[in-house]
């Protein structure tokens, strides 16, 4: 299940099609990965994504909880279809790691 995981991430990051995905899992099956027929559609690539930004997002928000002090940095842009991206930057003090920064964005 964690390859799935990790298929779903780089789609994500690759900003690649949904669609890409259940081509992706069967070469990673190809490989030699143990990878499950159930979850070969795009919609199971968006239920790991949600599940991946779920997990990030509530783990990003414990942290600043947990952090003395905070910065916060907004910015937007609107591209060619008029579609108005928002950006957060953030950068706190964590005990375990030092200062972070990290990001959240967001379609307007």
């Amino acid at each position: 299940m964690e390859n799935m995981f990790h298929t779903a991430y780089y789609v994500v990051k690759k900003e690649k099609p949904f669609t890409d995905f259940p081509d992706l899992v069967q070469l990673n099956s190809r490989t030699g990965s143990n990878m499950t027929n159930c979850y070969l559609s795009d919609k199971a690539c968006l239920r790991f994504t949600i599940d991946i930004y779920n997990v990030e997002r509530e783990q990003l928000l414990s942290d600043l909880k947990n952090a003395g002090y905070i910065s916060v940095m907004i910015d937007g842009a609107t591209d060619t279809g008029n579609l108005e991206n928002e950006i957060v930057y953030v950068k706190f003090f964590n005990k375990e790691r030092g200062v972070v920064q990290s990001f959240l964005t967001d379609s307007v």
